[in-house]
């Protein structure tokens, strides 16, 4: 939930909050945290009524829709919860998977989430989930829908957070992979809206692949026939305030360009370990703070210790229109380049983190086998 609204006032007895999605200001009292285990919280919408909104909340062991048995929570938010779960009608598989699920009349961002899987899994897009089945139940009397598919490992935003600094050479690859990860979703006609180290994870399967999720944002920018919509005059602000595009700060709609610049300042964020407005909370002064660090002193500030190819695709991605196709070859090809300079190679510092440890363990005596005789 926090993770995508942005802090306002905080004091000890209410917390406020702008839900990034609708605009509303969301009030939360202490016990938020756990109301929010219950399966509710309490929602106070401008200067209107108060809601609980809900959640479809299992227990280990219940069966959802005749077929997926529940093994635990993962997480949950304002409009759904995640669970572990396996499949009845496969009982000789230990392979588990990720149920979402939300209440139909809360619904808004589930349905979306199954089109853009199922379109990725169709094309055989590898930077996605594996869409695996969708279908509604009832749960305390109300539908719900839900949406299983495989499993993720940690986030990028974990990955940063216990590393604190990636190297340059992760970095580069994961910065590559994300980029890749962003062309796949707009191969398939979906701007993401909300790109950011939250909704990137590694692989279970492939701890060397990047998984992009969490399409709750996501707009489709082409109509029935293939064509680029029409700009809306004004739109109201989409994703989160630390990578949001210049765009959304001035309520402009969101393009291509808008999903490789909030990439850019996730990027420069793992390269540097932090961007330079981290500190501020507020989106005005996040926006102004964008718009004066591409030039100049605030330029040196926002991109000072990084690669100076960093400037190059900067300007390339500035320079993008509202129709322009993005050439994601050249930024990639910029990044190879930043590798070949700084003599850096693919690597994932999780990886060779556990590589450490492994050769840290003591070694048994005799090589594991039988002592001497």
């Amino acid at each position: 939930m926090e993770s995508k609204r942005r802090r306002i006032d905080e004091n000890a007895v209410l917390k406020s909050f702008e839900c990034l999605a609708c605009g509303n200001v969301v009030t939360f009292s202490s016990e938020c945290d756990l109301l929010a285990r219950m399966g509710s919280l309490e929602v106070r919408l401008g200067q209107g009524s108060v809601v609980m909104v809900q959640f479809p909340d299992y227990y280990p062991g219940q069966l959802i829709d005749d077929r997926w048995i529940t093994e635990k929570a993962l997480g949950s938010g304002g409009f759904g919860a995640v669970y572990l779960v396996k499949d009845k009608q496969n009982p000789g598989e230990d392979v588990k998977y990720a149920l979402k699920t939300e209440f139909a009349n809360q619904s808004r961002n589930l349905k979306q989430e199954v089109y853009v899987l199922v379109l990725a899994t169709l094309h055989n897009r590898k930077h996605f989930c594996r869409y695996i089945h969708a279908g509604s139940t009832e749960k305390a009397g109300e539908r719900c829908f839900y949406l299983v598919m495989t499993l993720i490992g940690d986030t990028l935003e974990k990955k940063h957070r216990m590393a604190g600094r990636m190297t340059l050479g992760c970095a580069l690859s994961v910065g590559m992979q994300c980029l890749t990860a962003i062309e796949e979703i707009h191969s398939i006609g979906f701007l993401h809206r909300d790109v950011k180290p939250e909704n990137f994870a590694v692989s279970k399967e492939n701890e060397k692949l990047i998984i992009i999720f969490d399409f709750g944002l996501c707009r489709q920018y082409l109509d029935d026939k293939g064509r680029i919509r029409l700009p809306r005059p004004i739109v109201g602000f989409r994703g989160t305030v630390r990578y949001a595009p210049l765009s959304s700060h001035v309520r402009r709609d969101p393009s291509r360009k808008c999903d490789l610049e909030t990439w850019f300042y996730q990027q420069v964020e793992f390269t540097k370990g932090c961007l330079p407005w981290r500190q501020t909370e507020k989106k005005d002064e996040i926006g102004m703070f964008k718009e004066r660090c591409r030039f100049g002193v605030g330029l040196d500030i926002f991109l000072g210790g990084c690669p100076r190819q960093y400037i190059e695709i900067l300007r390339y991605i500035d320079q993008l229109g509202y129709y322009d196709e993005p050439d994601y070859n050249k930024i990639h090809n910029l990044l190879r380049m930043v590798m070949k300079v700084h003599n850096v190679s693919e690597t994932y510092d999780w990886l060779e983190k556990a590589k450490s440890a492994e050769k840290e363990k003591p070694q048994p005596a005799n090589g594991g086998g039988l002592p001497p005789v």
